[in-house]
């Protein structure tokens, strides 16, 4: 069976544009919430906009970072089939590879430009997020055929999309300290805790979502039964906000720690352009004979809707810098979300990443980010150039493969540069 076939499924889920990841947080497998300063803290910390400042502003701008992937099929497995009539094995090999179902995702994020100032910093970004699936019982259809009067039923639970994209103003501020919030805490010998704040405004560009999909399939003496509805929604334009609080801690010259809880308050209001599909299709009694009639019923049609909203749950991220020395730094990272959307996932999110200055302006890096649920592991290298008045870096990620090579099932790549004066 020709690999064409299959990789026409996977095309028709794949989509550019997934979590809230930013150019300069990808060089380290995001494992970056106490490592990114300044500018490059407005997303991430804000309580660290003046950590390690030797300079009186910065500037960050023609960041970007893009990456698609998959959980299942990497190129060495394209090699494998590509023109080979598929035995038993093979096609037992393809479907072991494959989970619950295929799921490709991938993310967009461009920074528009990014500035600090004193106590003060401003950005401006634009994102873009998407994931489909479709469920292996499809391919188990393909590969070995439907057996005789037996049911399969088809749900949105391992088949559907979404894609999302929105632009940000976001202000940040690091504030005082948490005892001169707190003054009680001053009667305590307790590391000082810096505090920042983020606010995000959003712009809502489009949004796209599969919000119903029901089908079934039977094959019997009757003939081929075939009964399937698609609902989609979709909105242009709209209007949002998500907020950031976040603290830091220096607790010894080599430790510093990071607590945050993002997307508070977060939400797009979708008020342009709002529409809901629903497309249903369905075929009775019908023989092999058949087939090379017009064997479909169809229906399609759209509405519109009122406006809707895109809700963005809370996620509680920890971190933590260990500076062995000038040269040798450790970080870790840990993700928790609290709620499931297309930006993020109940699953904890695990990070670290070592780097390494060879001179005083030449780093190299590596991160690893583990796999959780159908989401393959990350691994990331990355160098940088790092003059006094300048950081220009370039990293490559790898998913489900410690290089990119064949057997990677999805790349990345992302290039920061940040100016300080």
């Amino acid at each position: 069976m020709k690999k064409t076939l299959l990789l026409s499924l996977i095309l028709l889920i794949s989509s550019i544009g997934f979590s809230y990841e930013t150019p300069a947080s990808m060089m380290y497998a995001n494992s970056y919430l106490q490592r990114g300063t300044g500018a490059n803290s407005i997303y991430w910390n804000p309580a660290n906009l003046k950590l390690n400042r030797d300079y009186t502003w910065d500037f960050v701008t023609l960041d970007f970072n893009i990456n698609l992937y998959n959980n299942s099929i990497s190129l060495e497995t394209y090699d494998r089939i590509n023109g080979k009539f598929l035995e038993e094995k093979d096609k037992n090999d393809l479907l072991d590879d494959i989970p619950n179902s295929i799921n490709i995702s991938g993310n967009y994020s461009g920074v528009l430009f990014a500035t600090s100032f004193k106590d003060f910093g401003f950005s401006s970004a634009i994102h873009a997020f998407g994931t489909g699936k479709v469920t292996e019982k499809y391919f188990q259809l393909l590969l070995f055929g439907n057996e005789y009067n037996k049911e399969y039923h088809f749900t949105e639970a391992n088949t559907g999309f979404e894609a999302l994209a929105f632009s940000d103003f976001t202000i940040a501020y690091q504030g005082e300290t948490l005892e001169e919030y707190l003054t009680f805490m001053q009667h305590y010998k307790i590391p000082e805790i810096n505090v920042g704040f983020a606010m995000s405004f959003l712009a809502g560009l489009g949004h796209g979502k599969m919000r119903d999909f029901d089908g079934t399939f039977i094959a019997n003496n009757d003939g081929l039964k075939i009964d399937q509805t698609i609902v989609l929604r979709n909105g242009l334009g709209g209007y949002g906000f998500k907020g950031l609080i976040g603290f830091s801690s220096q607790i010894n010259d080599n430790l510093s720690l990071g607590l945050t809880f993002d997307n508070l308050l977060g939400f797009i209001n979708w008020t342009g352009k709002t529409e809901e599909t629903v497309i249903k299709a369905w075929a009775d009694s019908v023989y092999v004979s058949e087939l090379e009639e017009d064997i479909f019923n169809n229906s399609d049609s759209t509405y519109t809707i009122g406006s809707y909203e895109t809700t963005f749950p809370v996620e509680m991220h920890l971190g933590g810098l260990y500076q062995f020395n000038e040269k040798f730094s450790l970080s870790l990272d840990y993700l928790q979300g609290f709620g499931n959307s297309i930006m993020t996932t109940t699953a904890p999110k695990i990070s670290f990443s070592p780097e390494y200055y060879v001179a005083r302006i030449f780093p190299i890096r590596m991160g690893f980010a583990f796999g959780y649920d159908d989401h393959p592991y990350m691994t990331t290298w990355g160098l940088g150039l790092h003059p006094k008045w300048a950081e220009f870096d370039l990293s490559f990620s790898s998913f489900s493969a410690i290089f990119p090579t064949k057997s990677s099932k999805g790349i990345s790549t992302a290039f920061s540069v940040r100016f300080k004066f």
